[in-house]
């Protein structure tokens, strides 16, 4: 009997990575990033748009820390995973991603959130009728010290997860009606809900006279109630 030749099996636990996968390529967040980040492809083996889309992929699939995260994808098939994309684990490098984050930072975060949300929303026949506004609290250890960057800052505020003690930052989302986000703001760990709503209202206000949603209803809770607020939103006809 001829003796058999050894076969090489790879077993590799997938697990939700591939259904977000997808998601994120319905979302378009690879070819929106190229668009709005400058890039040169002559120079870069990998585009930054696809850098940022595995880095989503890995942080909603359960990675926390952003270093080391080729070892995150070097356990899947990315062949599988990213069919016709000529990519390898090991070009998904610390490196790689700092330059990619680096240049991330230099355009219009809201706008980037709120295209993808877009995209996603055209995919799923989904359209904007009602608007709901929140805000919350993440906090975080560190000095954090430094000059601040515009409008962010880290530092104390009112703790919505009951830690006084450390210094956080917040987060703004505006939802709509099947509970889709439309718009993410990072705001200052002292920005107050009475200050924000109503920029955020107005914000969205013009972002939806550009994209041709009208009628739109916004809901938000006490914090937008104030007599300085109420008369910007009526100057706008809100």
């Amino acid at each position: 009997m001829p003796r058999s030749c050894p076969i090489d099996i790879r077993t590799v636990t997938p697990s939700s990575i591939p259904l977000v996968t997808m998601l994120c390529r319905i979302a378009g967040i690879s070819n929106i990033v190229n668009q709005m980040v400058a890039w040169n492809d002559t120079n870069s083996r990998i585009s930054l748009g696809l850098l940022i889309e595995t880095l989503v992929i890995s942080i909603l699939c359960g990675r926390r820390p952003l270093w080391k995260v080729h070892q995150f994808w070097a356990a899947q098939d990315m062949t599988t995973l990213l069919p016709g994309v000529d990519i390898s684990w090991d070009q998904l490098n610390d490196d790689a991603y700092g330059r990619v984050l680096d240049k991330l930072a230099e355009i219009d975060m809201e706008a980037l959130v709120s295209q993808v949300a877009l995209t996603m929303l055209a995919a799923h026949d989904l359209t904007i009728n009602c608007v709901h506004l929140d805000s919350t609290s993440k906090s975080v250890q560190g000095l954090y010290e430094g000059e601040t960057s515009q409008d962010f800052d880290i530092n104390y505020g009112h703790s919505k997860d009951k830690r006084p003690d450390l210094k956080q930052f917040k987060l703004g989302v505006d939802i709509q009606q099947q509970n889709q986000v439309v718009m993410g703001q990072m705001l200052s760990g002292n920005k107050a809900d009475s200050k924000w709503n109503p920029e955020a209202v107005l914000k969205m206000k013009d972002f939806f006279d550009q994209k041709g949603f009208k009628e739109v209803v916004f809901v938000s809770d006490c914090a937008l109630v104030s007599t300085d607020a109420l008369r910007k939103l009526a100057e706008k006809h809100i």
